[in-house]
This record gives structure tokens, sequence and C-alpha cells, in this order.
């Protein structure tokens, strides 16, 4: 699921429908005042009164949380082209009862024709599906795309499948025409950049897949150049590779000089993700344009057969709503109402979410999902008034800017949201003093005295009674997980390494529980395993090390996560060195320096000149 821009969804879903404000209105037995304040974003509409028939809005929360999981695991596994089970997900979400309207029709007849694609379905049997999927929310209007087309529910998608089919059927200028509208009505979806923008990168492929194809190559570089960098700051490296080596071709078509690094990171990308295949065709092409490919042995690893890791998580019953289905975790996580809403809510306010009397805040219902174990993305859409759609936006956007080290631009948001309504107490005050921190932390030269008790500060917000020694004993929210860790960070600055290392254990443990969403560990767990396995390794313990890094290194290659892949191999290959074990470092040394060079510009410029000089004065190489 998603955030919403409540407002911007139901008066493009009107629009849709050829509706005016006053027939809607009257639909939904409103006022048409009152219509026109929803539209705006000054409020949200009662759940009585939300849009049905016509206005089919209310799928969504008619739904049992785990179809909603269900539809995410149908998604999930077509992303990673595993039809079989896919086939599986979509005959049982078929024939669930109530799953005929329109919207819920137009999500099985788009994932149904994604999946007859990867099937090797001809083009005929895949088209007149995307059709009538754009049927329902089009009704009886044209089916047209334009760059002003702003879309809902599952129409980017089934264009997309539209011009990919297109593409199949050899028609490349229509399947380019669609691919450029769809590229521009995405940036006008009513949900938060991030998911926009998640919507860009497959779309951006396809379309330079078809540039290229009919010899646009000058369009195909650009194409390239944004897809990598959507994919970079909101994908974890989705498809880098694959725009790397289009972008390399295009420009040795154009008799460009600067392709060969493209091939050579492009390379050492497929080799990360063990998409051997991909990485043998590169070499060969990379040859005949006159591009040799030093691989340091990588093109010699051999890759131990193993089942991929499936979709976990925890257990399910037919919640009726998000309310009781925290009530149920809850039980069975043996937390008081006290125990999971401390710091966050009320446990009045808890109390009256769990039995359905309230729908409940996003500040709320999110923080206490993750202390549960889980994304409440996955199980939940959040609709929101227009304030608190732009500030969820804000908050994203500061974690996305300390993660790429622009430090100065994150302390301007972090100084406007500081200032809006609600960013005064419980979890929202937690994130701004938590953001502050970081800040503050990544501004110093050598770790500040001062740091763990502005730390500490911050987790009393949320966890008054913490005690570092009983960690494994609190249900943690990823802010929480986040200030401890860095506490953990700081006690490893100063050689604390013990103390360091009991609290990256707890938090290890925590992620590691049987019942967690992957989404939710995937937020935090790369990130953890790489700063414990640095604490470990100065321990000396490296095998304990090696050991964590390659649980890590596998699940984030199986979510093709390739951004934190290369520190992760980082630190495997400096500990494989200091086991004694030089042969086997080198390949991993270089796919780590290559993996940062293809993202050194996201906030990895330091990590590159480290990894060069560690490389040199153990091999001598001058990368």
């Amino acid at each position: 699921m998603s955030i919403v821009n409540y407002s911007e969804y139901i008066k493009q879903l009107r629009l849709r429908k050829q509706m005016t404000q006053d027939k809607a209105a009257e639909g939904m037995g409103y006022h048409v005042v009152s219509l026109s304040r929803v539209e705006t974003g000054v409020h949200l509409p009662r759940a009585a009164k939300l849009p049905k028939g016509e206005l089919a809005f209310s799928h969504l929360d008619d739904q049992s949380m785990d179809v909603l999981a269900e539809r995410h695991r149908l998604i999930t596994a077509l992303d990673k082209h595993e039809t079989r089970e896919a086939a599986q997900i979509l005959a049982e979400l078929e024939v669930l009862p109530n799953f005929d309207t329109p919207v819920n029709k137009q999500f099985i007849l788009s994932q149904k024709a994604r999946l007859l694609e990867q099937q090797g379905q001809p083009p005929e049997a895949v088209m007149p599906l995307v059709q009538e999927g754009l049927r329902q929310t089009y009704g009886e209007a044209e089916i047209e795309i334009t760059e002003n087309t702003a879309h809902i529910l599952e129409e980017a998608p089934l264009f997309h499948t539209m011009a990919r089919t297109y593409r199949r059927m050899g028609d490349l200028p229509q399947a380019i025409r669609i691919l450029k509208a769809l590229e521009s009505s995405i940036s006008k979806l009513p949900t938060w950049d991030k998911d926009r923008e998640k919507q860009q990168v497959p779309v951006l492929l396809t379309l330079a897949q078809c540039q290229l194809q009919i010899k646009d190559y000058d369009e195909a570089v650009q194409t390239c150049i944004r897809g990598f960098d959507y994919s970079a700051t909101r994908s974890q490296g989705l498809c880098a590779p694959n725009f790397l080596y289009i972008q390399a071709k295009a420009k040795h078509a154009l008799q460009h000089n600067d392709y060969a690094p493209l091939l050579r990171n492009a390379y050492f990308c497929y080799t990360m993700l063990h998409k051997k295949e991909a990485a043998e065709e590169l070499l060969a092409a990379a040859a005949n344009m006159g591009v040799i490919i030093n691989t340091y042995g990588v093109d010699k690893l051999e890759y131990a057969p193993r089942p991929k890791a499936v979709y976990a998580r925890g257990e399910l019953a037919n919640y009726k709503n998000i309310g009781e289905m925290i009530k149920d975790l809850r039980k069975k996580a043996r937390l008081t109402l006290a125990e999971l809403s401390q710091g966050i809510c009320g446990v009045a306010n808890l109390q009256k979410i769990e039995t359905g009397a309230i729908q409940g805040k996003m500040q709320y219902i999110v923080p206490i999902m993750q202390r549960l174990g889980r994304d409440a993305y996955l199980y939940c859409p959040f609709y929101l008034k227009r304030e608190d759609f732009l500030n969820a936006q804000m908050q994203e956007n500061i974690y996305m800017l300390q993660v790429m080290g622009d430090y100065k631009k994150a302390a301007k948001l972090i100084n406007r949201l500081k200032k809006k309504k609600g960013y005064d107490k419980s979890a929202n005050l937690q994130f701004i003093k938590m953001v502050e921190a970081l800040n503050f932390s990544a501004m110093q030269e050598e770790p500040s005295d001062a740091y763990p008790d502005m730390i500490m500060k911050v987790l009393y917000i949320t966890c008054p009674k913490f005690d570092e020694h009983n960690i494994e004993s609190y249900p943690l929210t990823q802010n929480e997980t986040i200030l401890i860790g860095e506490l953990a960070n700081y006690y490893v600055d100063i050689q604390d390494y013990t103390r360091a290392a009991k609290m990256y254990n707890c938090l290890l443990n925590n992620i590691r529980k049987t019942d967690i969403d992957e989404t939710e560990k995937a937020c935090i767990y790369a990130a953890l395993v790489y700063n414990y396995s640095r604490c470990l390794g100065r321990m000396g313990k490296r095998h304990d090390a090696l050991f964590i890094l390659d649980e890590a290194i596998d699940f984030d290659r199986d979510r093709e996560r390739l951004f934190l892949l290369p520190e992760l191999l980082f630190n495997k290959a400096y500990n494989l060195y200091e086991l004694g074990k030089k042969e086997e470092s080198l390949p991993c040394f270089a796919q780590a320096y290559y993996g940062v060079v293809t993202f050194i510009k996201y906030g990895l410029a330091e990590h590159e000149k480290i990894i060069k000089r560690v490389i040199y004065e153990r091999f001598k190489l001058a990368f």
C-alpha cells in the first residue's frame, strides 16, 4: 500500500467518471461545499462517507488485512518473475468473495496481463486484458494517455504493459509515445515522491530499451541517466546495471569515448547480484566494443545453488481492519496497551483504534505496527489531508538527504517540519530530535562527548525507562532502533567494542524474530549488519563478522537491493584478507570498489577513497 493524497485521488476518480462535484456530492450524501473542501485537502471525509458505487474508493478499507498482504505478495512475485508463485496467488485472489468490484477487477486484470506476458503468451492474449482493465476506471470514455493524464489505481501499470506489448508487436513508435506520456503522467500520481519514482524506474528502463532498438541513441542516453538517478535515490539500485549497459551501448553507437567505465561498473553490479548470464553477455559485448574488463577473479567465482528466500511475513488471520490486527498481534506479543502505546499515543487512544471506534492517525499506526514487527504500508493505505501528506513526504525526503550526505538541505527541511502542527510531542517530536542529532553527528570530525546524552534524551521521548542491558525486552520502532544503533556506533568510535557489540547483537536478534515482515526488516538490516561486522572485525571476531555479513548480503541480493551491497562486500573482503584468504578477498574488494564507484555521487565519495587505499596497501593495485 502507500501514502495517498486523498484530495487529489478522489478528485481524479471523480473526473475519470466524468462527474460534476454536484453529482458526486449527491451520491456521497455530502453538501457540494463539503466535497470541495475534501478535494482541496482541507479535511478528510468521515469513514461512513467514503465514496461507494460509481466512486468506489473503499475497496481497500473493506478488504481484510490478509488480502492486502496477498496483493503485495503477488506484485512482489511478478517483480521477481516468479510466475508459478504469482499464478497461485492470483488464482486464490480471483475467487475471494466481494472481489468483483471495478477497482479489484482492475487489479486482477493488471496482474494477470503481466503474468501472461512473463509466461511468453502472445500479444493478442495480453492486450484484451489490458483494455478491459483500463475500462474499469475509464468507463465509456476513450482510453487515451497524454502527458497531462493523472492516473489512478492500476492505470499506470496497465499502460506500461500496453507499451511493452506494442514493443513485442514491433510497433516501437507507439510504445515510445505511451512510455513518454507515462513518464510525465506518473509524476502527477497522488502518492508521495518515493512511490512515484519507484514506478518510474521500470517505465524508463522499457523506454530506454525501445529507444536503443529504434536507434535514437541520444534519447536513450538521457533516459538512462534519469532512470539511474531514480534507481539510486529511491529504489536501492533496482535495474541500475541495466541502465548503465544500455547507456554504454548508446554512447558506443554515438562514438563517444566514455562508455568503457559504464560497461565495467555494469559488469560488477551484475556479478554482485549473481546475474552470471547477464555478466557474461556484457563481457562479450564489451570485447566487441574494444573494451577488455579486468575481472580480478570475479568471473571465476562459483555460486552455489540455493533456494531463493521466500517472501516472509508473520502468520496472519483474517483481520477485518487494522485495529483488530493490532489487538491480536499485541496479545501474541504479550504486550499491554500501555507498553505498546508508550510514547506514541495514549492508552485510551490505542484502545479506540483496536476496537475500531476511530481509524487512527498514520503517526500512531506506523510506529505501533513497527513495534509489532510489521510494515503498516503492507496492510493498510493512509489517506491523508494535504498538509499531513506534505509532512509525511518531508520526513521521507529528510531521510533521503541524510543518506546522500546532503546535511545542509536536510537541516533546512528539518527546520520547516518542526514548525508544523503535531511535531512537538511523542513520535513526531522524536523524529525531529533524531534527525537533528544525526545531522549534528555528521558535522563532527571527531566523536562528541555530548552525543550519547543527546541520543538518550531523544530515545527517552518514547522509551522513558530504556535500559541498554535489557534491549531485547523492548518492542522497537524503526526510529528507536536507529537511535540505539547510533549509540552503538558511538561506542565503536571510542573503542568500547564490547559494549557496542552487545547492543548490536540485541538489535539483530529483534530483527531476526520469525514474525517480522521482510519489508520491515529490509529498512534497517543491511546498515545494522555493516556496523556490527565492523565492530566484530575490530574485536578480532572475523568468522562471526563473516557469518552475519553473508546473511545480509544474501538478503539484499535476493531482493536486488544493490545500493548497500558494495559496503557489505568491502567488510567481507577485509575480514577474508585478515584471515589470510588473500586470493578469495580480491574479487570481493573489486566488487565493493566498482559498486561504490557506480553510486559515488550519492554520498559514497569517502567510501571510494577508503576502499581504493585499502586495495593499494594490500595488493599494490591502483584501481
